[in-house]
């Protein structure tokens, strides 16, 4: 799996429930566990879906909405039971997945139930409407907040809702819950706040009118959701986590008006500020977490994002929202795993929603896991199976019936919830079946032989697959289509199908009696009965590529003609659709076109002057115009132009057509030669000329014809190379874009891509070498910037052209201006779209200096760019391309030598544009800078960058420079998480073998070595270190002494023979070498520990250790200072006495003391700093030593309390384990003391001191204060583990003390949460609640533990690594609480724990043999407690197997003989019973036990005797065991040792044999086998 992707895979929690991973399936409508649009029924086709995500590794499940009040039938979901039953009984088989499942329950739709024709017709005729109601009560169904039109349909209105009927909802859902809570669903979510959804009508403002409680202020409006969850929490507790379905943002206009992305709108529904007070009201009523989008059905896409929708289009207000709630928040929406994964991990989101991607491809998620994303069947947003009921108006819904039930369904995945009509089945009669054509169809045909095992051979006429789909992926929005068909690529080569390309069958009859699938697609239809057919292009010729102009005509308003419309709009295209319908995109009937039909204009025209030539026939020469300007609209811009030469020769005499302005028609003219193919560039620069002329001679010439005309002469140059004759004529007519800043303002975007075009050209032939063409095409460009508008100047014009047109509504139409006619409609939409590209920061004037920078690149002149990208960074910070102005302007800051600047705009631009296409540059330039900052997780990611960039070449030193920086940056790394350590490795490796004579060699060895040293990998550290002397052997090295220090660290740690040695040496040489280094005094405390233990080196361990002390405080390094001095007073702590004479003993004494006292004094003084280890324990064991000093005691007790205070209030994990043990410390000392001082403490005095310990605040210093209370417990423990019960009064005494210990754990309980505990108090607090009468509280005891809940990931980090050494005893623990539940579910989750945790151990080179057995016996116990005896008796056999295993035999030998009873077995109950009182008969707990259980089996089995001296009865034999136990044990002796239990149970025994004794039949033997022994005596003369 992406390592960016890892965060999705973290655990997280709903109230209490806990989810393995962050993936939710949010619900999809046919995916429902009690039917969809049907009767209610527990539904085994939805669960098996839902099963099958949860299988694949969904953390978190949501079944499809369930409506509490179902449509059809008018069923209440509460009223069905047997259904709750079926879900109950599948349950287990769900949570064996580890995933959790949360029921959507919804209060239904409102006003926007998808009505459909047959619906209108029931409710608008009375007859119908009556007789339809018992099974769909339409006036019910659509009833909402206040009366309003349905989202659909305007011939089936919606009520308002009665109290009552929102009553009647509210005490469901609560119903509803808890069924579904004692069915064992993990929690429910309510549907919904959201998507204009009932709940949701009653939030906003446009749908409710409501005067009642219900509406008015946001309270009332959302008062029906928060009572919905109240009631809920009443009816199952409120533990059980409660989801809300919540739209953050309406994106409304009004009723059936969806507001767009990026659209400037009013919101008529919930706005963000209505929302971030609504999400905190209704986090406040009881709801656990926040299931987010946007949208209503007036706005249905954001809810259900097509492909047109953006990705992670609902992120940002969701991301948004979970700042004002304190609950978990989810996102849906087009969600992309990288969004989702880098939004959770930086605490912005936490959990991501996904859907349609499981339909799709069940397995797509495990896919991610396992790394095999390119295996992943993705979805293409089509909404064909799943959604299908989009309209573009509000036509009542046409689905079929069939497509409503069910509709999760799929358009790529047939099988998808249609298991019993598509599957995959293997054949026993394999064919070979050819396949013609290599589209979709033939493709999926072919992937579904061959899994069923036939042997498919696809033939396609073209070079490749993909048939129309090619075509119909084109779009710049179909990457999801592109995706499917790369998929099927990939299928067929990795199937192994049989493909023949470039192969056109012909005729079928050569495959014989092989089946043939004929998958050629279908043949396009074309208009031939509409004139100018010849001209049009068909659907996938334009998406192939062929090109369009700039006006276009759209035929057919289905789903690919209103794609291809906006394609081109998002081109720049002016577009038309034209539909004989009155919807678009509908999902039924056939669209026909209806054109401008320009062939039979031409037609009509020509025979209007040719057939009418006549003087009568006024319009003669205009039919001649009009046929000659049709042909240009064809596009026959020959044709066009001979005609309209024809005119301009014959016109003068026509009285109508001399009134033509010849100009406009010279105009016209200019642009059909500039447009022919070839462009005929002197006539249209002729033509042109004349046109412009004309114009400054006064006549009318439009802006329209100049400006067209100009533009089609720039295209054509840009085609021919006429750019000079082009420059030439701008500047001869330097007006010929002189028009108003308004008007020309409106072809800005033409000249803007022209622009462009011209210097794309220029750099191009400079490339060439062709340097005067390409300053040709330069000059254009510069004379193009020229002509663009500055925008401040076309704002005041069109304003001012505004106020001459009257801004009024009424005011006239249009205002001529010389040669041109401003309308109102056009100036104002002008106005607007400069004032929207004003606060977007489009400048049009930073189109110039950007191009201006282009071309000074283009041309060599860095400066003079330099100044540009300045000029536009400093004025227009905010205009489009900014990404590419701040790159050259940060590239060339840095060519012309500025480092320093150049490097900050480097900084800048990556924090702006952190996945722009020039961070591989930029990231390289920037990597050592970010290692010098520290910023080492940008550093690993830029490095990668930078190495892909360049990983056809690893010797580039780019390549080298972003290796060693990722390998230096995950050593870094590793000191705040061991696992970045493991990554450095063979990066480190890497470098050291490939870059033996880099710069940078040098530190990359001894990081390897550090980085090995920090893994534990002494073997590899010291060769990795002994590498480095061997390669750098030069004792001036910077380096040296730190190697030499760690290579002896790691020699200690190997601990081989002849390691201290090694240690020893190398401590030498920087102990004789490097007297100035700072490792100095570090290199004399190691040599000094390596003699301390020593008898004959103990005054040169002395030695170095004051060494050690003199040169840290010359350094002023205090960590070596107190390690020094504490190793100096515990040295003198155990420094022998004299046995004599006594004055020698007291000399001796004092002498010793004072040294200790001196050494005490030097370290408060110099050597104590905040955090340091050796405070705490030279506190502690200076308090131990001076526990029987009056003078000492009590003020070494006050600096313990001191330094216990001081680091307890900084709560840093990293010091939580040391600071436990030093309030355990203090706690035993500060009784011990106190007795030898003659002070006695009984548990009050200590539990005072304790809990009003001096410093500590109980209600901020949570953790300290916890540590200190569990200080008490233990001491109170220890005293009641240790008291004797010999007396009646002692048993008193030890039974208080045992309920004093149960009372403080209550009142540990009571004060303090889980996270305020430290690790120790934590396993023991979780340890006794386990053993109680609710074993289960302990989990989050032990959860703790095993994932703490502190927030900061840094300090969680440090928690989990302060924690690391109980985190066996916290899985332990946890697997027993859940072993003792009485939910099996639970007990198989504690039976997996083990398991798991033999499997590591087993799997470990050096296995924890307690844990192991520890493993194995919870095993045992845990599959005795769910009564799986088979189970019961592996599990013992396996324990018994291991002979070092002892601890808990008895045990197992018990419960495994109760296994064997449970399955019948005597005998072999009998001999574990046996084994066990032959054994074990003083461990009364399990040997009495045994004896009962031995004495009722042998009662129960009753073999008969064989007779007096022969195998007595078994009825017998229970008799005499139980008589023997109680005569070995039943003594005053051993009843004084006993405890009550012990002894309860050895009476229990008793009173059995009793029993079995009087039983006449035993009696009797009894007798007999007594007569019978005592005739054996008298024969050998015996009394």
């Amino acid at each position: 799996m992406k390592e960016s992707y890892k965060p999705l895979l973290t655990p997280w929690k709903i109230g209490k429930v806990e989810f393995k991973n962050r993936i939710v399936l949010t619900s999809m409508g046919g995916t429902d566990l009690f039917g969809w649009m049907e009767w209610n029924h527990f539904d085994k086709d939805g669960a098996r879906f839902i099963l099958e995500v949860a299988k694949n590794n969904a953390g978190l499940v949501l079944p499809g909405c369930q409506p509490v009040y179902n449509p059809l039938y008018g069923q209440w979901l509460h009223k069905n039971k047997k259904m709750y039953d079926d879900l109950a009984k599948w349950m287990p088989e769900f949570h064996k997945t580890g995933a959790k499942l949360f029921v959507q329950l919804t209060a239904g739709f409102g006003r926007s139930f998808t009505i459909s024709e047959m619906m209108e017709k029931l409710y608008t005729n009375k007859a119908l409407r009556a007789v339809s109601k018992p099974f769909m009560d339409l006036d019910k169904i659509t009833a909402t907040a206040s009366p309003s039109p349905n989202r659909w349909s305007d011939k089936v209105p919606s009520r308002e809702m009665t109290k009552a009927e929102i009553q009647e909802f509210i005490d469901s859902f609560a119903k509803c819950a808890k069924l579904l809570q004692d069915a064992g669903v993990d929690g429910v979510e309510v549907h919904a706040v959201h998507e204009g959804y009932l709940l949701d009508q009653f939030t906003l403002h446009y749908v409710n009118k409501r005067t009642d409680e219900y509406g008015g202020s946001l309270e009332n409006r959302y008062r029906f959701a928060a009572e919905i969850v109240k009631a809920i929490k009443a009816a199952c507790g409120p533990d059980f986590p409660v989801s809300l379905r919540y739209s953050v943002v309406s994106k409304t206009k009004g009723f059936r008006q969806g507001a767009l992305p990026g659209e400037d709108y009013v919101e008529a529904g919930r706005d963000m500020a209505e929302s971030e007070i609504a999400a905190k009201f209704l986090q406040d009523a009881g709801y656990d977490m926040l299931n987010c989008d946007n949208g209503t059905y007036d706005a249905w896409y954001w809810a259900h994002p097509p492909v047109y929708m953006p990705e992670n289009c609902n992120l940002a207000e969701v991301e948004h929202i979970k700042n004002f709630v304190d609950i978990p928040v989810v996102c849906a929406g087009r969600m992309t795993l990288e969004a989702a994964a880098k939004s959770i991990a930086e605490g912005r989101l936490d959990g991501a929603g996904f859907a349609r991607n499981f339909l799709a491809d069940p397995e797509w998620f495990t896919k991610v896991i396992e790394d095999r994303e390119d295996d992943i069947r993705p979805c293409i947003l089509c909404h064909n199976g799943c959604f299908n009921m989009c309209h573009y108006k509000g036509v009542p819904n046409d689905q079929d019936l069939s497509d409503s039930l069910h509709l999760a369904r799929c358009a790529v995945n047939a099988e998808m919830m249609q298991w019993d009509k598509h599957y995959i089945k293997k054949t026993d009669k394999p064919k070979t079946v050819h396949i013609v054509g290599g589209g979709i169809g033939g493709m999926e045909a072919a992937r579904v032989l061959t899994l069923r095992g036939h042997k498919p051979i696809l033939y396609e006429k073209s070079g490749e697959l993909g048939g129309t789909f090619i075509a119909a992926s084109a779009e710049s929005y179909k990457g999801k289509l592109r995706d499917l068909l790369s998929w099927y690529r990939r299928e067929m080569e990795k199937l192994g199908v049989e493909v023949r390309l470039h192969t056109e069958v012909k005729e079928i009859e050569s495959f014989g009696s092989d089946p043939v699938i004929i998958a050629t697609g279908s043949t396009p239809r074309v208009l031939k009965k509409v004139p100018g057919h010849e001209k049009m292009l068909e659907a996938c010729e334009y998406l192939l590529g062929a090109p369009v102009g700039e006006t276009v005509a759209v035929v057919g308003g289905g789903l690919t003609g209103c794609e291809i419309a906006y394609e081109l709009a998002l081109q720049g295209k002016n577009v038309s659709i034209v539909e004989m319908k009155d919807d678009l995109v509908s999902q039924k009937g056939v669209c026909l076109a209806q054109l401008k039909q320009y062939k039979e204009a031409v037609e009509a025209f020509k025979a209007c002057y040719t057939k009418f030539p006549s003087a009568k026939n006024q319009l003669v020469k205009m039919a001649l115009f009009r046929e000659g300007e049709n042909y240009c609209r064809l596009g026959d811009f020959a044709k066009g132009a001979e005609l309209l030469e024809k005119f301009l020769k014959e016109y003068r005499s026509d009285p109508v057509a001399r009134n033509v302005n010849a100009g406009e028609v010279q105009g016209l003219l200019a642009q059909c030669y500039f447009k022919m193919d070839p462009p005929a560039f002197e006539k249209g620069l002729e033509n042109l000329t004349s046109c412009v002329t004309s114009r400054y001679k006064g006549r009318r010439i439009t802006d329209a014809v100049i400006t067209n005309g100009f533009l089609a002469m720039v295209d054509a140059a840009i085609k021919t190379g006429k750019c000079q004759e082009t420059v030439k004529f701008v500047e001869a007519h330097p007006s010929v874009m002189n028009i108003s800043p308004t008007r020309v303002a409106l072809y800005a975007p033409r000249l803007v891509s022209y622009i462009a075009e011209v210097l794309e050209k220029s750099r191009a032939l400079l490339q060439e070498g062709k340097q005067k063409e390409s300053e040709d095409y330069a000059s254009l460009a510069m004379v193009l910037m020229g002509l663009l508008p500055d925008q401040a100047g076309v704002l005041a014009d069109a304003n001012h052209s505004l106020d001459r047109l009257g801004r009024a509504n009424g005011a006239v139409p249009g205002v001529t201006d010389l040669s041109h006619t401003l309308d109102r409609t056009k100036v104002t939409a002008l106005i607007d779209q400069f004032n929207k590209m004003k606060e977007e920061g489009k400048v049009m004037d930073a189109f110039t200096f950007s191009f201006m920078g282009n071309q000074a690149l283009v041309h060599g002149s860095q400066r003079v760019a330099r100044a540009a990208y300045q000029l536009i960074n400093e004025s227009y910070p905010d205009a489009p391309g900014r990404e590419d102005n701040l790159y050259y302007l940060a590239m060339t800051t840095w060519q012309l030598g500025e480092a320093d600047k150049g490097g900050e705009l480097v900084a800048q631009h990556l924090k702006e544009f952190p996945n722009s296409k020039y961070a591989p540059m930029l990231n390289t330039l920037s990597l050592e800078g970010l290692l010098k900052d520290k910023k080492f997780d940008l550093c690993v990611q830029q490095a990668d960058k930078v190495m892909e960039l360049h990983k056809d070449d690893p010797t580039h030193k780019f390549y080298e420079l972003a290796l060693y920086c990722k390998g230096a940056s995950l050593f870094n790394l590793g000191a705040a998480d061991a696992a970045r350590y493991k990554e450095a490795v063979p990066v480190l490796e890497r470098f050291v073998k490939e870059y033996r004579d880099s710069t940078y060699l040098k530190t990359a060895m001894y990081l390897l070595g550090e980085t090995y040293t920090n893994l534990g990998n002494t073997d590899e550290a010291i060769q990795a270190f002994t590498n480095y002397i061997a390669r750098f052997p030069d004792k001036n090295d910077a380096n040296m002494a730190a190697v030499l220090y760690d290579r002896a660290f790691n020699y200690l740690n190997r601990k081989n023979p002849g390691d201290e040695e090694l240690a020893t040496k190398d401590a030498k040489e920087i102990v004789d070498n490097f007297k100035e280094h700072r490792l100095f005094p570090y290199a004399n405390n190691l040599l000094a520990n390596l003699y301390a233990g020593s008898k004959e080196h103990e005054q040169e361990a002395e030695g170095y250790f004051l060494a050690a002390l003199e040169s840290a405080k010359k350094l002023g390094d205090k960590r070596p200072a107190a390690e020094a001095v504490y190793n100096l007073l515990i040295n003198a702590t155990k420094k022998p006495l004299p046995v004599e004479p006594k004055e020698a003993v007291e000399a001796a004494r004092t002498a010793r003391r004072d040294e200790v006292k001196k050494w005490y004094d030097e370290y408060w003084k110099n050597s104590d700093q905040p955090g340091s280890r050796y405070s705490l324990q030279l506190a502690a064991a200076a308090m131990d030593f001076f526990k029987d000093d009056k003078e000492m005691f009590d003020p070494a007790s006050v600096k313990m309390q001191e330094v216990i205070v001081r680091e307890g209030k900084k709560d840093d994990p990293k010091m939580t384990v040391l600071l436990e043990e030093a309030v355990n410390s203090y706690t035993k000392t500060y009784m011990a003391g106190n007795q030898a001082l003659g002070r006695n403490l009984d548990a009050n005095a200590m539990r005072n001191h304790f809990y009003r310990f001096p410093g500590v605040d109980n209600d901020k210093d949570k953790t300290l204060s916890a540590m200190l209370r569990m200080a008490v417990i233990a001491q109170t423990q220890e005293r009641y583990e240790k008291a004797p019960t010999e007396t009646d009064e002692q048993r008193a005494e030890k039974a208080a003390l045992e309920g004093l210990v149960k009372q403080l754990f209550v009142e540990l309980k009571r004060d303090f949460k889980p996270s305020d505990l430290p690790p120790y108090t934590l396993v023991k607090l979780g340890v006794h609640l386990a053993n109680t009468s609710q074993p289960e509280e302990s989990i989050a005891y032990f959860d703790e533990i095993l994932d703490p809940s502190e927030p900061d990931p840094v300090r969680k980090k440090a928690r989990i690594n302060g924690m690391s050494k109980y985190r066996k005893n916290a899985v332990f623990g946890k697997a027993v609480a859940l072993g003792r539940s009485k939910d099996n579910a639970k007990v198989e989750t504690a039976i997996k724990m083990m398991k798991d945790e033999l499997s590591k151990e087993e799997s470990s080179a050096n296995p924890d043999r307690k844990a192991m057995e520890d493993a194995q016996y919870n095993l045992v116990k845990f599959t005795s407690a769910r009564q799986d005896w088979p189970s019961v008796i592996a599990a013992a056999d396996k324990y018994r197997e291991n002979k070092s295993y002892k601890k808990n035999l008895p045990e197992v030998l018990y419960l495994q003989g109760e296994a064997y009873l449970k399955q019948n077995e005597l005998d072999k109950a009998l001999i574990n019973f046996m084994n066990i009182t032959g054994t074990y008969k003083g461990l009364v707990k399990w040997s009495a036990p045994a004896v009962l259980a031995q004495m009722d089996t042998l009662w129960k089995r009753n073999t008969m005797s064989q007779g007096a001296g022969k195998q007595p009865s078994d009825r017998y034999i229970a008799w005499k065991a139980g008589s023997q136990y109680v005569q070995l044990l039943d003594t005053p002796a051993n009843r004084k040792k006993m405890t009550a239990e012990d002894s309860a149970l050895v009476n229990e025994v008793k009173d059995k044999t009793a029993k079995f004794g009087s039983d006449p039949a035993v009696s009797q033997e009894r007798a007999d086998i007594a007569a019978y022994e005592a005739a054996i005596r008298a024969a050998k003369g015996q009394k």
